[in-house]
């Protein structure tokens, strides 16, 4: 594992905690890297979705709880055997995705300044990794993976192998049957405040479309090629579909009556 994984992102806005060790430390060019076996891993993914999942309850999020976080896993671990990464980098990249929204949708009761999701989840990922005895260079590479995660941040952009592919793997829901993926992104426009959310059928579409869009610039080469981009182009067709007032089959007409009926425009 060499240091020339670190994009950008690596050592910016970083949990305070990891950034004391980096400060006190700094970060060794030669270390023993903390490694999980088969069961480790099982039993820490079984303990983080249950605290997920106990989070759902009160949160009671819609699109950001424990089912997307096993669908990025399932995805992460799909694209990790695509591009045939190393079992250290692929243990990072699994502890990312697990932790990747742990915090999404609750409060921020420690201090009185704004963090966001994407920090406070590498935070808590930290001390974990932390209490794990897991090194100072793996502890900021998972840091960096999660805060890749950050949407729409003009200063947060996946650079790296791993951030990329973690990325590809946290967008990648349009890889789900027509339906299932039309349910999900109206998942994540209920999470909208009402004020942000579109006021009617042909706004929602527009902003699907722009998310497509801007999914497809950051999907890598690897990802394109393994059908992705594929996918990714049937659902902008299915989108422009349901737009178009001509188009009225079965399907469309079910699609459209999900979005409207459920959005309550």
């Amino acid at each position: 594992m060499a240091l020339a994984k670190f994009g950008p992102n690596a050592l910016e806005d970083l949990p305070e905690s990891l950034l004391k060790d980096l400060k006190r430390w700094g970060l060794p060019l030669l270390v023993e890297h903390r490694q999980f076996s088969q069961g480790e891993w099982l039993t820490c993914k079984k303990k983080i979705l249950s605290e997920i999942k106990l989070f759902d309850l009160k949160r009671r999020l819609p699109y950001h709880n424990s089912f997307h976080t096993r669908d990025v896993l399932n995805r992460i671990d799909l694209l990790a055997q695509a591009a045939q990464i190393k079992a250290e980098d692929h243990l990072l990249l699994r502890l990312a995705a697990l932790f990747h929204d742990y915090i999404h949708g609750r409060k921020n009761s420690s201090d009185n300044i704004p963090k966001s999701y994407e920090y406070r989840s590498a935070l808590a990922a930290d001390k974990f990794l932390k209490a794990k005895g897991f090194s100072l260079v793996q502890r900021t590479i998972v840091a960096a993976l999660i805060r890749s995660t950050t949407f729409n941040h003009p200063d947060i952009v996946p650079r790296t192998h791993l951030e990329k592919l973690l990325v590809s793997a946290d967008l990648g829901g349009f890889l789900q049957p027509a339906s299932i993926w039309i349910q999900e992104s109206v998942n994540v426009t209920l999470e909208l405040p009402p004020s942000k959310r579109p006021k009617n059928l042909q706004a929602w579409i527009k902003n699907q479309q722009i998310f497509l869009m801007s999914t497809q610039k950051k999907l890598p080469s690897l990802v394109r090629s393994l059908g992705w981009l594929k996918e990714l182009r049937h659902k902008k067709v299915l989108l422009k579909n349901l737009s178009n007032s001509k188009k009225d089959d079965l399907e469309l007409r079910n699609l459209r009556k999900l979005i409207i009926t459920s959005l309550k425009f």
